[in-house]
C-alpha cells in the first residue's frame, strides 16, 4: 500500500524533475536496503493498516476474527469522534502523563535492563527533554556520552548508561505483621541505557532504520542483556 502510493506520487505530474529527483533521494536513504519498503512521511494509521494486511498477518501467525476486526473499526470511529483525542488517536491526557515514577519502579522493583533511545531530530519527544528527566532521576552515571558508529564508520549517536546503586529491600507488610523484621537481601543494581540516534526522528526504525536496528544489536549485544 505505502509503495503504490510513493510510486503513485513519483509517476504524477505534480512534482517537476528536480523534486522527483530528491524526493527518490530522500527514499533511499531512509530505506534500510535496496529491497526494503521506504515510508511515507505522512505516517498517520498506516501502521494499522500495515498489521491487518492477510499476507503480513499469516507471516506473523496472528489471525484476527472477523468480529475483532469490525470492533477495531468501530474504535477507530470512536477514536475520530473523540474530543480528548488528537488525529493520530491517541488521548491528549495520555501524552502529558510522566513516565519517571513508572520507571522508578521498574527500576526499584524489578531486576532487568531498560533501553531508551531518542532521535535527536525529533520534534516531539526531543532529545534535550529526554537527557533531562533522566538526569532528574538520580541515577548513577556509569558511561557518560560515548560515541557509537553505525555501519558505515560514522557517527550514529551517544550512549550513557546508569546504574541504580543496590539497597536493601524494605519487608513486605506479611512480615511486618508476622515479626519476621529480617533484611531483605540487597538487590542487584539495575543499569539503564540511553542511547542518543543522529539525524532520526520520533520514529526511529522508519526515518533511519539502518541505525534503528544498529542501535538494537548494540544493545543485545551487552553482557548480561541478551540470553542467547
Amino acid at each position: 500500500m505505502i509503495r503504490k502510493k510513493v510510486e503513485s506520487v513519483l509517476s504524477s505530474k505534480i512534482l517537476n524533475t528536480e523534486e522527483t529527483k530528491r524526493y527518490e533521494a530522500v527514499l533511499k536513504k531512509h530505506s534500510l536496503n535496496d529491497d526494503s519498503t521506504p515510508y511515507w512521511p505522512c505516517i498517520g494509521k498506516y501502521l494499522t493498516t500495515y498489521l491487518n494486511q492477510k499476507n503480513v498477518q499469516e507471516a506473523l501467525h496472528v489471525k484476527g476474527s472477523e468480529e475483532e476486526e469490525e470492533e477495531e473499526e468501530e474504535e477507530e470511529e470512536d477514536d475520530d469522534e473523540d474530543d480528548d483525542e488528537d488525529d493520530s488517536g491517541m488521548g491528549r491526557i495520555d501524552w502529558l502523563t510522566g513516565m519517571e515514577e513508572t520507571y522508578q519502579v521498574l527500576v526499584d522493583e524489578y531486576d532487568i535492563s531498560i533501553m531508551i533511545y531518542s532521535g535527536d531530530d525529533d520534534a516531539v519527544c526531543s532529545t534535550q527533554g529526554t537527557q533531562y528527566w533522566l538526569n532528574r532521576m538520580g541515577w548513577t552515571p556509569a558511561v557518560m556520552w560515548q560515541i557509537w558508529e553505525d555501519e558505515n564508520n560514522q557517527v550514529g549517536g551517544y550512549y550513557t548508561a546508569y546504574a541504580q546503586s543496590p539497597h536493601p529491600q524494605l519487608p513486605n507488610l506479611a512480615s511486618l505483621l508476622s515479626g519476621d523484621t529480617t533484611d531483605a537481601p540487597t538487590k542487584n543494581k539495575v543499569t539503564v541505557h540511553y542511547y542518543t540516534v543522529r539525524s532520526s526522528g520520533h520514529m526511529v526504525p522508519t526515518t533511519t532504520p539502518a541505525r534503528g536496528l544498529a542501535v538494537l544489536q548494540f544493545y543485545l549485544d551487552l553482557p548480561g542483556v541478551s540470553t542467547r
